[in-house]
């Protein structure tokens, strides 16, 4: 006949709200979840069964009873506190085990997620280090090209010559004078020859190069944008 008593480490005389306490208790402590080794998490599982199976006898006074009837539970004062002393060593080295186990547990997970951290940062630092280089380059380069942008033709002249035209074209109406009708034709095609020389001029020369530096601009907006996220989420 199996000792339930021995089972759940209690003496025979606990009584049965004792009895329901040891047992929560046995029951957490040898969760087979709280060992991560196959073989102890096995070890729990078979202690489990023995300790359900002892609860299920204990747990119930009528069955209790009997169960002690059966096996003769007649003990002295001496061996009663030698048992419950026993007893308590027991459970207080089982959980000081137990808590030494958890512990562990916590800890090692700790330094995993602390690990896996650091391993963020670094990378996020590395990138954000990256990203500082590549936004000074590209402040640079935008630098250098607004100097290097040649210099636009003015329009001035251009509209000066145009504006004269009509002037001179009013002239000669009022005076009849033909001579005049061909100065101021002169001077309004030269006006826009002088604006088509510098629309030419502005796309081949300067267009381009106003595009590279809004491009250029363009990148280094999306760069400060990715640069503020990162420092954001480290």
């Amino acid at each position: 006949m199996k000792d339930y008593y021995k089972i759940l480490e209690i003496a025979h005389d606990t009584s049965q709200e004792a009895v329901k306490e040891q047992y929560r208790f046995l029951v957490q402590a040898w969760h087979p979840d709280k060992f991560p080794n196959p073989t102890q998490k096995l070890k729990a599982e078979e202690r489990i069964k023995e300790i359900n199976a002892a609860y299920v006898i204990l747990g119930n006074p009528a069955k209790r009873t009997e169960y002690d009837r059966h096996a003769g539970y007649i003990e002295s004062s001496h061996k009663h506190e030698s048992s419950r002393s026993t007893t308590q060593s027991q459970a207080e080295d089982e959980r000081r085990r137990e808590d030494e186990v958890a512990q562990h547990v916590k800890e090692s997970r700790w330094k995993k997620r602390r690990e896996t951290i650091d391993r963020e940062e670094d990378v996020q630092g590395q990138k954000v280090s990256q990203l500082d280089q590549e936004i000074s380059l590209i402040k640079e380069e935008i630098s250098k090209i607004s100097k290097e942008l040649p210099k636009l033709p003015t329009s001035i002249f251009a509209i000066s010559l145009s504006l004269s035209s009509f002037v001179i074209f009013l002239i000669a109406y009022i005076v009849d004078i033909t001579f005049l009708y061909f100065i101021g034709a002169f001077s309004l095609i030269a006006g826009i020859y002088l604006f088509n020389e510098r629309a030419k001029f502005y796309k081949k020369n300067y267009k381009p190069i106003f595009d590279e530096v809004e491009k250029r601009k363009r990148r280094l907006e999306q760069l400060v944008q990715e640069r503020r996220y990162l420092l954001s989420v480290i």
